[in-house]
């Protein structure tokens, strides 16, 4: 069921619980729900279809989602970027130059808590008098990709779906005052990267994530809280057939005064001649790739409404969209793996995403 109106009853709710389930799109659940006569709840209520930022990445959109902005304001653009003032390309998941291990900026001097520039939704929910909370896995507690989102909050790792809902209705039950709870599950994600979002296991282990809030709403959720269940972004399925790989072997190389930044689906060309790569990347690929300028994408505000103008050099010079289900994939060191579902694009499976509320 699809409503174009959103129309949710906030009445009496003094807590709200937003579960992002990671790479879960608008196109993916339906279909999920339609093969599933179990999800009962969902077919009941409205299932409203909104988009994600772009680039469509797990980076730009919960950066969004814990600070209330589009990308341009707050400057993570994708999955890595040129940050000019550290001279390296980052993984701005991982917070570290592509080549080094996890959190290797903050060796040089990045602060995971002034990094951003702004305010978390925490830090402006807490000067307000009310509590924020994030609950995630164990293993990103204590990164610096959480550490960056969580100011003003507070963070629980846990280790699978049961303890996650668990320490949900505990952190429900803990906060005496107003609270916005946030929960990320990013398994769906990476069962579609390695077997794609057409998969058994991608239709399982949604499925079973699905039936588990069902379950939690229908026999834990006080009638005092409200619960909004989205996605960061979506997927396409594709395999190696529709990767074009790139390397310092290709002539594109000699242009670039940076590696490729961004996403395999939007491409971050970082060169001082954009005309010149941008005519020979045309005629070398003519109908697989739609081309644009950073000017055009920030005036088509692909970004957002503005581009800060501290962070433009983030974005590349040239913008590269795959299209249909291509994807360029430039060969950092050697050991690049095929996948089969993929995201950062401006196609509706990867754009679309699902936003449902639930209250008793």
């Amino acid at each position: 069921m699809n409503e174009d109106e959103f129309n949710f009853n906030l009445d009496g709710v003094n807590k709200i619980i937003v579960f992002i389930i990671d790479a879960l799109g608008y196109r993916s659940l339906i279909d999920i729900i339609k093969r599933s006569p179990d999800l009962s709840l969902f077919k009941s209520v409205p299932i409203h279809k909104i988009t994600s930022v772009f680039p469509s990445t797990t980076s730009s959109a919960l950066t969004s989602f814990y600070t209330g902005k589009f990308p341009g304001e707050h400057g993570i653009f994708g999955y890595t970027l040129f940050l000019k003032e550290y001279g390296c390309l980052s993984n701005m998941i991982e917070l570290t130059p592509v080549f080094q291990s996890r959190d290797g900026l903050e060796k040089n001097g990045l602060d995971p808590k002034k990094f951003l520039g702004t305010d978390t939704i925490f830090q402006i929910l807490e000067s307000n008098g009310v509590k924020g909370c994030q609950i995630t896995s164990k293993s990103f507690v204590n990164t610096g990709f959480t550490i960056m989102h969580s100011s003003g909050g507070s963070v629980k790792g846990t280790f699978g779906m049961g303890d996650m809902f668990h320490e949900t209705l505990k952190k429900i039950n803990t906060i005496k005052t107003k609270g916005l709870i946030y929960c990320y599950w990013g398994l769906v994600d990476t069962f579609g990267h390695k077997y794609g979002p057409n998969s058994r296991a991608f239709y399982l282990e949604s499925y079973s994530l699905l039936k588990m809030i069902s379950e939690f709403y229908k026999k834990y959720l006080p009638e005092n809280v409200g619960m909004f269940i989205t996605a960061d972004h979506g997927q396409i399925q594709n395999n190696y057939k529709d990767e074009i790989n790139w390397s310092r072997r290709d002539e594109i190389y000699q242009y670039l005064y940076c590696l490729p930044g961004g996403e395999h689906r939007a491409v971050y060309l970082y060169t001082h001649e954009p005309d010149n790569l941008k005519r020979i990347i045309k005629e070398k690929y003519k109908s697989d790739l739609y081309i644009l300028s950073r000017e055009e994408a920030i005036k088509e505000k692909l970004f957002g409404n503005e581009v800060l103008e501290k962070y433009k050099n983030r974005i590349g010079n040239l913008i590269i969209l795959p299209e249909r289900k291509k994807a360029f994939c430039y060969n950092y060191n050697g050991q690049a793996h095929s996948m089969k579902g993929r995201h950062g694009g401006l196609s509706e499976k990867e754009m679309y995403i699902p936003l449902i509320y639930l209250r008793k």
